[in-house]
């Protein structure tokens, strides 16, 4: 009796443990793609199970196994006997009712057994096929959180990035009383005074470039006052208020170190 791919499937599996669907399909002499169907319904039916890259039969196969011997064998002797050309009629009769018992034996009674434990299989398969959909879906959520916080990673980045471009290294204009700082750059002005970007001379705010530049006309003579710009005579005048300066001789001011 020639047996079925099921039944050679299920013996290359119990004399080769861990057999790939690759390696299954070259011994048999078939595309692997044309035993995927028939590996899934075995492992539905919990015959097997995975085992690394490959397969395994498991206690249950092996069970359904030596069932599909035990039915090749009685229907390999029935065949042989019918074919016997010394055969008479009346010895065929037997025969027929030796395979009419050899199946009610062996072939009812364990279908009765597999039919009970079939439901138990496909509700177990069917617990599986959900933990496995699950698994999958967490998966899928897992890569689209790695997604996303990469994504929030990038916006942080480009929002420090921007911060840096968008913080001043100057104010503008380069002198502006203090309250008028404040409203302009907000919290920013306290970090450039840390940052002695900017200088605080009294009630003004100055920018530390523009200040340290304005130093270097001193000493300035009182002609030569209108030739300052507005945010110069307005600095001069808030640093003689300071004391900062001093005049000298009523002819020029002079700063005092």
């Amino acid at each position: 009796m020639k047996k079925t791919l099921q039944h050679r499937v299920l013996e290359l599996l119990r004399d080769n443990p861990g057999i790939t669907l690759k390696d299954l399909a070259s011994t048999i002499g078939i595309d692997p793609s044309k035993l995927k169907a028939l590996i899934y319904k075995l492992r539905s039916l919990g015959y097997i199970e995975k085992a690394g890259k490959g397969y395994i039969l498991t206690q249950r196969g092996e069970s359904f196994l030596h069932y599909l011997n035990r039915v090749s064998k009685v229907e390999s002797r029935d065949e042989g006997v019918s074919l016997n050309e010394g055969s008479h009629a009346p010895t065929e009769v037997p025969v027929e009712e030796a395979r009419a018992q050899n199946t009610v034996r062996i072939d009812i009674e364990p279908h009765v057994e597999h039919a009970e434990a079939s439901s138990k299989v496909r509700t177990s398969e069917d617990i599986m096929v959900i933990i496995e959909n699950m698994m999958n879906k967490i998966r899928e959520l897992d890569r689209r959180l790695n997604r996303l916080e990469e994504q929030l990673r990038n916006i942080e980045k480009a929002l420090t990035s921007h911060q840096k471009r968008s913080e001043p290294v100057s104010i503008e204009p380069p002198v502006m009383l203090y309250s008028e700082a404040l409203s302009k750059y907000g919290s920013l002005v306290e970090k450039m005074l840390g940052e002695n970007k900017i200088l605080k001379i009294g009630s003004l705010i100055v920018d530390s470039g523009f200040y340290v530049n304005f130093k270097s006309k001193f000493p300035i003579r009182v002609v030569d006052v209108e030739k300052l710009n507005q945010h110069e005579r307005q600095l001069l005048e808030e640093m003689r208020r300071e004391a900062l300066v001093v005049l000298h001789a009523g002819k020029e001011y002079r700063l005092i170190e």
